[in-house]
């Protein structure tokens, strides 16, 4: 009889008859309940670390599913359970007596050697680095399974690659329980001493999970300036709460949820300076939006509205209206007829090579892109004339009503004047976009940027007279008595260049055409721009003082000799006591005096100028100015942009893609809060040093914390093919 029989039957059998079937537990109901196969596990190495374990457990060396008992000369199944349980065995005790270590005394005084500790520690090192590596440039967790026996393979004699044993689930707990909780906890602990603002913004990915984004920004005095730095992701319909999804993403959601994540790290509200968001009424609406709330819970803090986003949205309106149609359908349709096919690619490149133009590939408009549609423009341009003459060829050889109506548009040279206007506009627009969207701090120039580039569209249609003696937040845009003559408004050098063509001036009638739509264009966009920036915002009209030029000038301080104005505006950022203020005005008023050192006074970012003069100390060693530096770079805090949010959503596209779709909110949280900390405290990841407080999370209990240990829920592999596969099968 083979052995599975007889494991399948009683051993008072005498195997004449039937098998007789083993006693079944039996369920309440009464029916039976078949008793699960224990699941085979192969002896660990690690387990030899455990102090507990170390004197006396090894492995078995004909089975690697064993382990032996070296005191008391037994074979044990290889599960740490059951070998915790033989070492409570009397017989243990009786051995480890004998040998003068019973585990009591082994766990209260055995100290393993300085080099089995060193050993460990680099283990751990190596086992956090690679998972470093791996969060820093989006690797999937599944390529650790074959990447550890793979190094252990190339690298046989490395005795700390030997001890590294990790996989999957293991890495995405590192990643996401190890590296990103303990760099959330160390910006957290920055947040409860320092001043900081908010930005936040919500997208929805590739699986139709709906996220919102949290950054923070606030002076970090490790890397001596201001720093936008990831905070939080969260679902903003989590699937175990039906309400949220009834509610919608309304402010009342979406507060709670911003709040919510700084109350559960004891971040004090009192510390929250400033708001920063994009337009939408949800996020500033004057009722039932989340500024709306913050300006409750949070008196005196600033909400600034995202000038980037603004910007875009005006020159967006005004192409729509003003641009015609044909203009937007000549890009989109030349790109869908030559890109998609490799072939007309080829035949492209021959008149581009034929006319002396670079070999440069047709690009395509995108909405969710703010600097897309000038290159677009300026890509247009400068194919134009291998486009025309590939598209007359195309049109003569296949007759196709697409390749005529692409021709006939590049043969009109009022369509190429609209490019040539927009190739000239849209850099207005596009260049302080670019600008505001530093990282750097920016929103002491606001101001004044914002007021040359609106100044310099007015002068384009409207009577200089009218610009320089009317406030900006005055002037009327529409104001016809005040606009000059529409043969003489400015429309770039290109445009007034292509007017003096034959094809162009025999047509005079749709020449006031395009000079009267270029016209309405600049309105709208000057209209758009009044509308969504305050020109008289009180905050960025003195928010220049901070800037090195102004704060160490002694003709500014002639002006201004006191910041009350400045505070008074943010309440939030000044200090608490009568004292500590009145040392702060003393300080700005002394700080034009002081002899500030030639590296110091030359510095051009405010935010590292405010951190050196920080530094600065008298000829007793004490700090010379403590109440200044703190409030310039609290108020320096302030949002001028959302452009980190979207950064941060570009990252997140990367981590959930198409093929890892069934990635957590809490796994993508924490893959890019590590590879944040990898890319913030070194250059590369072979730089990357792991903290004492990674180290102390590297435990099963925190490690494992909230899930179950046996279940690999970080990541789905099975694609879209796969799935279809399955189906098939079923």
């Amino acid at each position: 009889m083979s052995s599975a029989s007889e494991d399948e039957t009683d051993e008072n059998d005498s195997g004449n008859g039937p098998p007789t079937p083993k006693k079944m537990r039996l369920a309440p109901g009464g029916a039976k309940v078949k008793k699960q196969k224990h699941r085979v596990q192969k002896y660990r190495v690690e387990w030899e670390r455990d102090p507990q374990c170390s004197p006396w457990l090894g492995p078995d060396p004909a089975s690697n599913t064993k382990a032996r008992c070296k005191w008391c000369n037994v074979i044990l199944i290889a599960d740490i359970s059951l070998i915790k349980t033989h070492k409570q065995t009397k017989k243990h005790e009786k051995n480890a007596a004998a040998y003068e270590c019973s585990s009591k005394v082994l766990t209260k005084f055995f100290k393993p050697q300085a080099s089995s500790n060193a050993r460990d520690k680099n283990i751990t090192d190596a086992e956090i680095k690679i998972c470093g590596f791996m969060a820093a440039h989006n690797i999937p967790y599944a390529v650790v399974n074959d990447l550890i026996p793979c190094m252990k393979s190339a690298l046989p004699d490395s005795k700390i690659l030997e001890g590294v044993c990790m996989k999957r689930q293991k890495a995405t707990k590192i990643v996401t329980n190890v590296i990103g909780a303990s760099h959330k906890e160390e910006i957290a602990n920055h947040l409860k001493k320092r001043k900081f603002s908010i930005l936040t913004d919500d997208s929805t990915d590739c699986s139709s999970v709906k996220t919102a984004c949290i950054v923070v920004r606030f002076y970090n005095e490790d890397f001596g300036r201001i720093t936008s730095m990831f905070w939080e992701l969260s679902s903003i319909f989590p699937e175990d709460d039906a309400a949220a999804a009834q509610e919608g993403a309304r402010g009342r959601h979406l507060y709670n949820l911003l709040m919510k994540s700084f109350e559960e790290k004891d971040i004090p509200f009192a510390n929250i300076l400033g708001f920063g968001c994009d337009g939408a009424s949800v996020n500033i609406g004057a009722r039932n939006s989340i500024a709306s709330r913050l300006k409750e819970s949070c008196p005196g803090i600033i909400v600034m509205r995202c000038i980037c986003h603004s910007l875009h949205l005006a020159a967006s309106k005004a192409c729509e209206q003003n641009i015609p149609r044909s203009c937007e359908d000549l890009a989109r349709n030349v790109h869908n007829y030559v890109q998609h096919s490799a072939k007309r690619v080829a035949s492209l490149a021959v008149f581009q090579k034929f006319l002396n133009v670079a070999v440069h590939k047709i690009l395509h408009p995108a909405q969710t892109r703010w600097l897309s549609l000038l290159s677009v423009v300026d890509r247009m341009l400068e194919q134009w004339e291998p486009l025309r003459l590939y598209f007359i060829e195309r049109h003569m050889e296949e007759r196709t009503l697409a390749a005529e109506s692409i021709s006939l548009w590049l043969r009109d040279p009022f369509v190429k004047l609209f490019y040539h206007f927009l190739s000239w506009v849209l850099p207005k627009v596009v260049t302080m976009n670019a600008y505001f969207q530093s990282e750097s701090v920016v929103i002491t120039s606001l101001a004044q940027k914002m007021e040359c580039a609106f100044k310099e569209l007015l002068t384009t249609y409207m009577t200089q007279k009218y610009i320089a003696t009317t406030p900006l937040s005055k002037v009327n845009t529409e104001n016809k008595t005040e606009f000059i003559p529409l043969e003489n408004i400015y429309l770039g050098v290109q445009v007034l260049e292509e007017l003096k063509k034959p094809e162009v001036s025999i047509r005079p009638d749709l020449i006031g055409d395009f000079r009267a739509r270029c016209r309405n264009f600049l309105i709208k966009l000057c209209k758009g721009i009044q509308e969504r920036f305050d020109f008289d915002d009180p905050l960025l009209n003195m928010l220049p003082l901070l800037h090195p030029s102004k704060a160490l000038s002694k003709n500014e301080r002639s002006k201004r000799q006191s910041l009350v104005d400045l505070w008074s505006i943010v309440p939030r950022a000044k200090p608490e006591n009568s004292q500590a203020l009145q040392r702060l005005d003393d300080e700005w008023r002394c700080l034009p005096l002081d002899e500030i050192p030639e590296d110091v006074a030359k510095e051009k970012e405010p935010d590292i100028f405010w951190h050196k003069i920080s530094q600065l100390t008298d000829s007793e060693g004490c700090k010379k100015y403590t109440e200044l530096p703190s409030f310039a770079l609290a108020v320096l805090c302030t949002p001028h942009a959302n452009a980190d949010c979207e950064r941060v959503f570009s990252k997140y596209n990367l981590v959930k893609t198409k093929s890892r779709n069934r990635l957590t909110v809490q796994n993508i949280e924490g893959a890019m809060l590590a590879s944040q900390a990898v890319k913030l405290n070194a250059k590369c990841c072979a730089a990357f040093e792991p903290t004492k407080a990674m180290h102390s999370r590297m435990t099963s209990a925190i490690l494992y914390e909230g899930s179950n240990k046996q279940t690999a829920d970080a990541e789905d592999h099975r694609t879209i093919s796969d799935l279809d596969v399955i189906f098939e099968e079923i």
